[in-house]
């Protein structure tokens, strides 16, 4: 299977992000509250890339101007289409539980 968020990984920034989140809400985070937390660092990479400008097209160009942005679900980069281009890790599944593989 392949994902972009993977709890258990063994990654210090990974692990503060689990830890702080459990701490707060009393379960472990799933792939989609890391894609959302990262989505507001992007989101304010944007923001900054735009000048604090709120209209579409400066929002959109300020997505498309985000490149290396290291946050838990990897680096986050965009081409000057608004694609993202981050990668995903490969994990599998062995009793019950999902462990990493590769990137």
């Amino acid at each position: 299977m392949s994902t972009n968020f993977l709890a258990t990984r063994d990654d210090p920034k990974i692990q503060a992000f689990v830890k702080a989140f459990n701490d707060k809400y009393g379960y472990m985070p799933e792939a989609r509250c890391a894609a959302l937390y990262d989505a507001a660092y992007i989101l304010a990479a944007a923001l900054e890339n735009s000048n604090g400008e709120f209209d579409n097209v400066s929002l959109r160009d300020g997505i498309r101007a985000v490149q290396g942005l290291e946050r838990i679900q990897g680096t986050f980069s965009y081409d000057a289409k608004g694609n993202g281009l981050s990668k995903t890790i490969k994990a599998i599944f062995t009793n019950g539980e999902m462990q990493f593989l590769s990137e």
